[in-house]
């Protein structure tokens, strides 16, 4: 994903120190991890795959559907007293596919009754509806990102 100056996209940067080692760091997050063809259990707190060289992509496990979950960017470097983990959380490319159309779609009839058909006050209430639903993203996704970091600090504590 490139990265603008400004995105209206919500995306987080971080980044974690750990006394321990890279190849434990590793283990630690792929026992914790859900792999394709292996039965699901309860130490499993995500969803995701291992890019290979301490670079992981996670998604907190569910039992729903949420639109919000953050999709974690992993990636370990080690260091000669540990690891730094550095941590890019963003929302999966489908929501922001959404977002961007529901975003789109409101400015778009807010637009359509100001100009064409006149009416001031419901292209007003559109782009109140369009602040409310951008505020409900943004919401939505730093709560499920603080649920997800926190299971991800768990894990490899």
């Amino acid at each position: 994903m490139t990265n603008y100056p400004f995105s209206f996209v919500p995306q987080d940067r971080l980044i974690w120190v750990s006394a321990y080692d890279k190849e434990t760091l590793c283990r630690k997050i792929i026992a914790a991890t859900y792999q394709q063809g292996e039965a699901r259990m309860s130490r499993h707190k995500f969803n995701g795959i291992s890019t290979g060289d301490g670079s992981f992509q996670l998604a907190q496990w569910v039992s729903h559907p949420n639109l919000f979950l953050p999709l974690l960017h992993c990636k370990i470097e080690p260091t000669q007293s540990g690891c730094l983990i550095f941590v890019r959380c963003s929302l999966f490319f489908s929501t922001q596919v959404l977002v961007a159309a529901g975003l789109l779609f409101l400015l778009a009839a807010a637009l359509y009754y100001l100009t064409i058909q006149k009416e001031w006050i419901y292209s007003v209430t559109l782009l109140l509806a369009m602040g409310l639903f951008y505020l409900t993203v943004l919401g939505n996704y730093h709560l499920q990102k603080q649920i997800s970091l926190h299971l991800l600090q768990r894990v490899i504590a």
